[in-house]
């Protein structure tokens, strides 16, 4: 009844609103008037079987007219791609946090031992008084960090 109604008229038969060409033929494909689909949905059990119905499609969309053509969307391709890009962004991230750490402890490690030869200037000087090898002063930091 709501078809035939919106078939004779102009205006949305639930709303009141007036409907131009394309906006009647919209409304009249969403109320089930028109036989012709205007889409469909395909869920493939796997992505081997995916890849298949769009290799199909788009072996039927070569060479056609654009009206012609079949216009997909792979919501799953899509969502691999996004989540893909996300995880690059969140690598990089970690990646470059890492970076800083090390060349901060770089830096620590650098000051520290600094620091200590400062420190030890004289308790190096006595062990190599006594015979002590560069090899022996380095095992005494070594030990200290």
């Amino acid at each position: 009844d709501i078809v035939k109604a919106q078939e004779a008229s102009n205006t949305n038969v639930m709303t009141n609103e007036t409907l131009d060409a394309s906006a009647k033929e919209n409304l009249l494909s969403y109320l089930g008037a028109n036989e012709i689909p205007s889409s469909i949905m395909i869920y493939p059990n796997d992505f081997k079987s995916k890849d298949k119905i769009l290799d199909y499609l788009d072996a039927y969309n070569k060479g056609k007219d654009k009206k012609d053509q079949i216009i997909y969307s792979d919501l799953a391709g899509t969502m691999t791609r996004l989540t893909g890009g996300l995880m690059d962004a969140i690598t990089y991230v970690l990646i470059a946090f890492a970076g800083i750490s090390l060349v901060t402890s770089m830096i620590m490690i650098g000051i520290i031992t600094y620091t200590s030869v400062i420190e030890r200037t004289k308790e190096i000087g006595i062990l190599k008084a006594l015979g002590a090898r560069k090899k022996d002063i380095t095992r005494v930091f070594d030990a200290e960090t």
